[in-house]
């Protein structure tokens, strides 16, 4: 077992599996977890955040920080990575986001989005999200990143507890923990209470983050454009408008408002403590407003009236999203504003609504009905409640991925090259999905009708052809075109280019016919594209 203080490695070393530990206080954690997801970017490897909620020093015999620390090193060695995730209440469960805290005092102390438990070593994922790796073995380095907390803090003479104490390593160094991993590299970002813990601190922790991967030859980075004036404003009965006014002094481009119940506010305008006018002045001066709740559990909805009529004047409903996700998201994508210009510009949408869209990418609503509720209400707005494309992936491509789908709502005309951006992103993310593809190429007729240049159309459809038979096997391509209406000019295009496949003794007859049509080659798709665009 080794034990080094920074993270020298060699060419070699780079191939060697590894894992990041991260220890953090609890009082923020719910804060720390959202900014790192949305934080960090093309990471490869798993990360584990816990602590506990009573200190790892002896004499607190019934602390929960040994199992949550164990419970961690199983998350990380069992899971096929990338991954980020809390371990929590006694090791038990394995947040994936929507992370809030429950409990002052007790161990189990938070709820969320549960992706998997863990009970008697063992490892069962609850959903899509989390997948096990194929073989089981130990890390060949571990990474511990230390910020403080609970679970390293010791009470001097008669003050309270303060973190700094060394633990967390002296607990990894057990021979009952070494089976997870051979060497353990630890650093010190900070040693704070959490409730001392600020944007800036995990600044530094994504950076400490970043900085491991690159040193094991990864390209992952972290993206810290956000922007720190969207603040939460809860609702209170004690609050006059006066007092909203001035807290909407206190934000900038951004408000969260946490609400009553399933995300109410007082909606009597003329109540004296009513918050609908400070609701109408953000609106005005284009804050983003969202509605959230302050109840801890359930997805908040606009069932009341007095839920509706601020979505109705031009709020966002925060759907799942907790009041901290909500602002640390809108936080994110504030903070990207010359982004999102960019791609409304390059699509033709407003870059309000593909702000919002947005921020609804990935936000479940409690209902159906509430979602067709809420389209009605905003006729342009795309919401894509199966993906979260700002998670792990760069903000320009990701934004890019919203206004495509946006682009698409507002039923105009995409050109040539739109729709080459559109069929590479469906053929890179959708994996060998026969039923997907064969739904994506069948749009390519509504793309078909809309345009007059027919001679360009057809390259299209030589494009939906070869982009399948290029991106799967022969055997693959087969079962594609069983799903094809024999019909369409899709199919009849794709069925030629199969006869050469099946022709070609080396495969590569598909090849040939494309460069006999485009006179350029096949296997290289930027150059295509050139010859389309004028």
């Amino acid at each position: 077992m080794v034990t080094k203080e920074k993270s020298q490695v060699t060419e070699k070393e780079k191939k060697a599996d590894f894992g990041i530990l991260v220890t953090h206080g609890t009082d923020t954690m719910a804060w720390a977890f959202s900014v790192l997801r949305y934080m960090m970017k093309n990471l490869k490897c798993n990360v584990a955040i816990t602590g506990s909620q009573r200190p790892l020093k002896i004499g607190f015999s019934s602390t929960d920080a040994g199992e949550n620390i164990k419970n961690s090193l199983i998350y990380l060695t069992r899971v096929e990575p990338p991954g980020m995730a809390v371990v929590f209440n006694f090791g038990r469960t394995v947040y994936g986001s929507r992370l809030e805290t429950k409990h002052k005092w007790e161990p189990d102390a938070f709820i969320g989005e549960e992706v998997a438990r863990i009970s008697w070593d063992e490892l069962k994922s609850l959903g899509k999200d989390i997948k096990y790796r194929r073989f089981v073995k130990p890390l060949d380095k571990l990474y511990l990143i230390r910020t403080g907390g609970t679970i390293e803090s010791v009470r001097y003479e008669e003050g309270g507890l303060v973190p700094g104490a060394d633990l967390v390593e002296r607990f990894l160094l057990q021979d009952n923990q070494k089976k997870y991993f051979h060497e353990l590299y630890k650093f010190s970002v900070v040693a704070k209470d959490s409730s001392d813990m600020a944007f800036e601190d995990w600044v530094k922790l994504g950076s400490k983050i970043a900085e491991i991967c690159k040193d094991n030859g990864h390209n992952t980075y972290y993206d810290g454009h956000f922007e720190e004036g969207v603040k939460i404003i809860q609702t209170n009965p004690f609050f006059s408008k006066k007092d909203y006014m001035q807290l909407l002094g206190c934000c900038k481009k951004g408000i969260v408002i946490a609400g009553y119940g399933a995300g109410n506010v007082q909606s009597q305008e003329l109540e004296k403590n009513s918050i609908m006018p400070m609701i109408k002045k953000a609106l005005s001066d284009e804050y983003f407003v969202v509605i959230s709740s302050q109840v801890l559990e359930g997805v908040s909805d606009f069932e009341y009236d007095t839920g509706l009529k601020p979505i109705d004047m031009g709020a966002i409903p925060s759907g799942d999203l907790t009041p901290i996700e909500s602002q640390v998201k809108l936080s994110y994508i504030l903070g990207h504003e010359r982004e999102i210009k960019a791609a409304a510009k390059k699509y033709g949408v407003d870059s309000y609504y593909l702000t919002e869209s947005a921020f609804l990418s990935g936000v479940t609503f409690r209902k159906e009905q509430s979602k067709s509720k809420y389209l009605r209400i905003r006729k342009n707005l795309v919401i894509n409640p199966d993906e979260d494309p700002f998670v792990n992936r760069n903000f320009k491509e990701a934004i890019n991925i919203v206004a495509r789908k946006l682009k698409k709502t507002t039923k105009e005309k995409l050109s040539t090259e739109e729709y080459f951006e559109e069929v590479k992103y469906i053929f890179d993310t959708m994996g060998k999905d026969f039923d997907k593809i064969s739904d994506f190429i069948l749009q390519a007729q509504v793309f078909i009708r809309q345009n007059k240049d027919w001679a360009r159309i057809n390259e299209v459809r030589l494009l939906l052809a070869r982009a399948f038979l290029r991106q799967f096997s022969k055997e693959d391509a087969e079962q594609i075109l069983k799903h094809i209406p024999t019909e369409s000019d899709s199919y009849k295009k794709a069925n030629e280019i199969m006869t050469n496949i099946q022709r070609d003794s080396d495969g590569d007859g598909w090849c040939d016919a494309i460069e006999m049509e485009w006179g350029s080659d096949p296997h290289d798709p930027e150059s295509i594209p050139k010859k389309w665009v004028k």
